[in-house]
């Protein structure tokens, strides 16, 4: 690569995905569901740009009786992003991020 600032810059990222399910009997099954991913990208000149996501799901699923059943879900979810520079006296790190936890039955 000819031009020198894109030369000297770099980029990171990967995609995860993993599911289990394990059945107890014929009555409850568990179920665990992930997903992460980060990307990271350093221009030359001087910013680095980060993002990381992780995502976990708890599935459980009984049968009470052949008209009565019911599902049991927990999800934990996590975002975070970063923009940083640290060249000169104009350095910043700005920093965000979503974390959050839910649990329905239905």
């Amino acid at each position: 690569i000819k031009n020198i600032q894109i030369r000297n810059s770099s980029a990171f990222f990967y995609d995860a995905n993993v599911k289990i399910v394990h059945r107890f009997n014929e009555n409850n099954r568990l179920s665990i569901s992930a997903y992460s991913s980060q990307d990271d990208f350093k221009l030359a000149s001087d910013t680095t740009f980060n993002w990381r996501n992780n995502n976990i799901t708890l599935d459980w699923n009984v049968v009470i009786n052949p008209k009565l059943f019911a599902n049991f879900t927990y999800v934990y979810g996590r975002y975070d992003s970063d923009i940083s520079s640290f060249e000169g006296v104009n350095s910043f790190l700005l920093k965000s991020g979503v974390h959050y936890h839910q649990f329905k039955n239905n």
